[in-house]
């Protein structure tokens, strides 16, 4: 009966920690196709810093002209906009994302879950592709960093996994691949409005 007793507990604190949120950094290298001259490149985003903790999530874009951030509540479903430039700093507050079923109406990308996969950054990954009449996108999840909501406001939206190197697309392809996992506690401070910045609207 002990013997029974301690597998049980065993197996619910093993669960514990599979139902358990990622919460930390992922580092981005952002990458473009051919089809976007050099002058264009110095001004594009190369690196995105995303933060994620439990009812938050802040993505950082950086380039050489400044910062550009969202910081999404998760909860009420709103976004902060920051723009973080040399000559000024201003923000847009309450900025609602498309929500999950609005995303997937607006894009219809069909979602095939395929069995290839890769390690990336010691995650081990799997294949997603999406499919519409006009267009493919693709990319990895880490099978191990289930989180829902995570990628709100994207194509990947029907995804609730950590996607890790994905594809999307402006006028031209657009590729992140995370090359750094930082799992830390970040703290509720990072997911205000810094002090300095002008509100500039609502949406």
């Amino acid at each position: 009966m002990r013997s029974y007793i301690l597998l049980i507990l065993i197996f619910i604190s093993l669960m514990g920690m599979t139902q358990k949120k990622f919460t930390g950094i992922i580092t981005y290298k952002i990458t473009y196709g051919k089809e976007v001259d050099e002058s264009s490149l110095k001004l594009l985003p190369t690196e995105l810093n995303v933060y994620i903790s439990k009812n938050f999530i802040k993505r950082e874009s950086i380039s050489k002209l400044g910062k550009t951030t969202v910081i999404t509540d998760l909860e009420q479903g709103k976004s902060q906009i920051l723009i973080d430039l040399s000559t000024e700093k201003k923000y847009i507050r309450d900025y609602t994302p498309n929500k999950k079923k609005e995303n997937r109406e607006i894009h219809d990308y069909k979602i095939q879950f395929l069995d290839s996969s890769k390690t990336i950054n010691g995650e081990k990954c799997k294949f997603v592709k999406l499919t519409t009449e006009e267009d493919t996108l693709y990319g990895f999840y880490a099978e191990k960093l289930k989180f829902e909501k995570i990628n709100i406001s994207t194509p990947y939206s029907g995804i609730d996994f950590i996607m890790l190197q994905f594809i999307e697309r402006s006028n031209f392809p657009i590729q992140y691949e995370a090359v750094e996992i930082k799992r830390q506690k970040i703290p509720k401070e990072s997911f205000e409005v810094p002090e300095g910045f002008r509100r500039l609207l609502n949406l």
